[in-house]
């Protein structure tokens, strides 16, 4: 992953449009751009990350060290803050789905009471009543595998080896090409 300062590895790097050098830069933090690759890797993929700064930047000789400390002080917070989200989730979830099965039961046993010459209120009734479900049932599923996508996530780079390197120039020894 290829950064301007090491220090865009968690804000947002300061891009500027006029300048054709960060043309090949992502606006979004490193660790974002981490992230979002992960989201799409397979649930067991483990990750390698290797920043890459522009050449003419000192790297101290502890940069692998500190930025891998970093990363981990900053990927366990975020899964405390998951699992923090995934409880709440959970507990707001359960608690609507009783309430919701309380609504299912009363509307469509006001449902079953009306005459035959209300029949359309009596089918949204009953609609409406399963129409109650879709918080609950959207809390405990849906929500549920984002917030453990994310957590999964954050592991994956938790326990990530990671190396701060310098990129050299086109014209240096190496023949490699110039970041952006």
């Amino acid at each position: 992953m290829r950064l301007l300062r090491i220090e865009d590895l968690f804000q947002a790097p300061e891009l500027d449009p006029f300048r054709a050098e960060h043309a090949g830069y992502d606006e979004r933090p490193g660790v974002e751009q981490m992230l979002s690759r992960l989201y799409l890797a397979k649930p067991k993929a483990t990750a390698t990350v290797t920043i890459e700064l522009p050449e003419g930047q000192d790297l101290p000789p502890d940069a692998d060290a500190r930025a891998r400390e970093a990363m981990v002080r900053y990927c366990r917070r975020k899964i405390a803050l998951v699992d923090d989200e995934i409880e709440s989730s959970r507990r707001f979830g359960y608690r609507s789905l009783a309430w919701g099965f309380l609504a299912v039961v009363v509307l469509n046993g006001l449902a079953e009471a009306i005459d035959d010459d209300w029949d359309p209120i009596a089918s949204g009734l009953s609609v409406a009543s399963w129409v109650i479900l879709w918080v609950p049932v959207n809390l405990l599923i849906y929500d549920l595998y984002y917030y453990r996508r994310d957590r999964r996530a954050y592991r994956a780079l938790l326990d990530a080896p990671l190396t701060v390197t310098g990129v050299r120039s086109a014209g240096s020894a190496s023949g490699g090409s110039a970041p952006p």
